[in-house]
């Protein structure tokens, strides 16, 4: 696999892990919240607010398209790009996809701190968090669910990642050369 591509929620660990698997790996690592921040120079929040979220959408899938293009590389995929457009059809096609799965309450603990920093989240209570964060994932699960592999993000390290991909592609390997 020349292109990795991590999904999931907000705070599911998709950059930290991922700049550990790229560097792991040799590969280069992008997120495209951070590859639109620098497009636009404007942050994730600002964007929200003064182009709005459609805005954000189109360039999101314009940056997971010319990304999908790109060899060895480590992709830390928005929280809600597989839910949108094609995203995760051509993310699917383009490498091997990986859901950083994760809990409601662990999401709500990650967060927490930076939820002034989300837009989806940072109008919502402190007490309201991780019933807002079920209500997201429930309708975004899905679309997770459809990548190669899915990990337990709690306790995940680059090389336990690097290990399930290895396995992940012997196993395909092992099943394409029968």
């Amino acid at each position: 696999m020349t292109r990795i591509f991590l999904i999931g929620f907000m705070g599911c660990g998709k950059t930290s892990v991922g700049k550990k698997l790229a560097n792991l790996l040799h590969f280069e690592f992008c997120d495209t919240d951070a590859e639109i921040e620098r497009i636009t120079g404007k942050s994730i929040l600002e964007i929200f607010e003064t182009d709005g979220e459609n805005f954000f959408r189109e360039k999101e899938h314009a940056v997971i398209a010319e990304l999908s293009q790109k060899t060895n590389i480590v992709v830390s995929a928005g929280g809600g790009s597989p839910y949108f457009f094609d995203n995760m059809q051509r993310m699917n096609q383009a490498g091997l996809t990986i859901y950083l799965q994760a809990t409601p309450k662990m999401l709500k603990q990650r967060i927490i701190k930076r939820k002034h920093q989300r837009p989806l989240l940072k109008n919502t209570p402190d007490d309201e968090l991780e019933t807002h964060i079920a209500q997201l994932l429930h309708q975004r699960e899905p679309d997770y669910k459809k990548c190669h592999i899915t990990v337990e993000a709690l306790n995940i390290t680059a090389r336990k990642l690097e290990k399930t991909i290895s396995d992940y592609v012997s196993t395909k390997l092992l099943i394409t050369s029968h």
